[in-house]
C-alpha cells in the first residue's frame, strides 16, 4: 500500500488477531503507537480483542486505561463489553463484577 492509514492499519492488526498471531498485533500496536498514528476507539477495541484471545488481562487492562488517561479517547460499549469479556473468560469474575457496577469510572486497577 502506499498510504497506510489507520484503517490498513486496523485490518493489519485484526487480521493478526484472526489467525491467532495476537501478540504480533501487540507489536504492530506498538509500532503504529512509536509512529505517532492517531488512535480512536477502534483501533483500541482491536488491541482489547487481541488480548482477550490471548488472555491478557493486565495488558489489556492498561490499553483500557491509557485509551482515557493518554489518548483522551472515550470508551465505548464494545470497548467495555471486551473487557467484560476478557475478565471474565480469565477467571477474574469478582473484577468482572465490580469493573461492571464501576463502568462509570472507567478506570481500572490492574
Amino acid at each position: 500500500m502506499h498510504d497506510l492509514n489507520i484503517v490498513s492499519w486496523f485490518a493489519m492488526i485484526r487480521g493478526y488477531t484472526i489467525h491467532s498471531y495476537s501478540k504480533d498485533s501487540l507489536k504492530l500496536f506498538d509500532l503504529l503507537k512509536n509512529l505517532g498514528i492517531d488512535l480512536n476507539d477502534i483501533t483500541f477495541l482491536c488491541i482489547l480483542i487481541s488480548c482477550n484471545y490471548v488472555g491478557l488481562v493486565n495488558e489489556g487492562c492498561k490499553y483500557l486505561n491509557s485509551m482515557s488517561n493518554s489518548y483522551c479517547i472515550i470508551h465505548g460499549m464494545n470497548n467495555y463489553i471486551c473487557i467484560m469479556d476478557l475478565l471474565g473468560c480469565a477467571g477474574y469474575l469478582e473484577e468482572g463484577m465490580k469493573f461492571n457496577y464501576n463502568m462509570h469510572d472507567a478506570s481500572i486497577v490492574s
